[in-house]
């Protein structure tokens, strides 16, 4: 359980004990950045305040620091809900060396022809894979069903997922998820059949953050781990 109204003065708000609107605001700065819009931050804040335990049951330090951490990241501290696809060939080469790293190490060929080009490099890297069509790379599916919303839902699967679970029509409006109060609750629905808070109650936010990320809790250095243990610590100091 969480004791709000400690929580609550050690984020410096009315200590009321009711995790309303303003605590939940609060505790996303904790980790935002200061490019993160404020708008954004109170619809996200309203959205937890109201589905937060209900749907996801956030209802421990350890949860509710595991899931903000967890979006922190995804946004860049809440200030972008769109994956930026504008890779250099050189960074294409370093995340994805499988597909655009040539035998000498350098960016391949494909890499150098999709570099800086967001939609046709989201449809080859996203193209025929997580549901998007087999004729990906001729339709926009992997640029359509890219990283977007809170925990950044990538691929066709996962958005029909989400809509099966929330009743939005992720599938066929992929943007709402880029929306930060509706991919919220996209980001809630999700939380809660992925077993991540089992991990958390046992202290391990690692394998939360591989479920996230990978879908199942066996990465031993999952993508962007670092910035959430940060994040994770920084909350965990305010939340009680």
């Amino acid at each position: 359980m969480i004791d709000w109204k400690r929580t609550q003065a050690n984020l410096k708000v009315t200590a009321d004990g009711i995790p309303g609107e303003v605590t939940w605001t609060a505790l996303l700065r904790v980790i935002a950045s200061p490019k993160a819009k404020p708008a954004a931050l109170t619809t996200m804040a309203r959205v937890l305040r109201t589905f937060g335990e209900p749907i996801a049951d956030l209802s421990s330090p350890a949860r509710v620091a595991g899931y903000v951490s967890n979006t922190g990241n995804e946004t860049g501290g809440f200030a972008d809900f769109d994956e930026n696809l504008n890779y250099s060939a050189e960074r294409m080469a370093e995340v994805w060396p499988s597909r655009y790293r040539g035998a000498d190490g350098k960016p391949n060929a494909k890499a150098r022809a999709l570099a800086n080009s967001p939609v046709a490099f989201a449809n080859d890297v996203y193209g025929a894979r997580m549901g998007n069509e087999l004729d990906g790379t001729n339709d926009n599916d992997g640029y359509d069903f890219r990283g977007l919303g809170p925990l950044a839902t990538t691929g066709y699967n996962n958005f029909l997922a989400a809509e099966r679970l929330t009743g939005i029509p992720f599938s066929t409006q992929p943007g709402l998820m880029a929306d930060p109060g509706i991919g919220t609750l996209g980001a809630l629905a999700w939380w809660a059949q992925s077993g991540i808070n089992a991990w958390l109650d046992k202290g391990n936010p690692t394998a939360a953050r591989s479920v996230a990320n990978a879908g199942h809790p066996n990465v031993a250095k999952p993508e962007g781990i670092e910035t959430v243990l940060r994040y994770n610590a920084a909350l965990l100091k305010v939340l009680a």
